[in-house]
């Protein structure tokens, strides 16, 4: 449960652990139509992803996302068709949230067809390739 301001009131807001440890409940319960934009976001990628590019997240957050498309892509690509790896990248600019999501994905550093790279930084000094 959200608790975060019942002892010491309202502070300047920022992503820190606080705040991750209970975003992925926050948001799920505050963003409007959050769990169809999620399965929008599965069907695009199933729909439209070429193996051996890379999917972008830009504002990873706790890696949601990124977790939920990485499993989707184990049934898109096949370690007998040429090796190929599916590549994602996320980017978060609070390092609390790409420390989460790092500890969320962990199950993907262990699968040899995913290449997880999670990086805490500004997306607009970011090369998308």
């Amino acid at each position: 449960v959200d608790r975060i301001y019942e002892q010491h009131g309202p502070k300047p807001f920022e992503f820190n652990r606080e705040v991750v440890s209970v975003f992925d409940d926050m948001v799920s319960r505050s963003v409007p139509l959050y769990c169809e934009v999620i399965d929008l976001a599965i069907y695009w990628f199933e729909r439209f992803y070429v193996p051996g590019t890379k999917v972008y997240d830009l504002g990873c957050s706790t890696g949601t996302t990124i977790d939920i498309l990485a499993r989707s892509s184990r049934s898109l690509v096949s370690l007998d068709d040429g090796n190929q790896i599916c590549r994602f990248i996320g980017i978060d600019n609070s390092e609390a949230m790409a420390e989460a999501c790092r500890e969320k994905l962990d199950w993907a550093t262990k699968d040899n067809h995913i290449d997880m790279d999670i990086r805490c930084g500004d997306i607009l000094d970011t090369t998308i390739e």
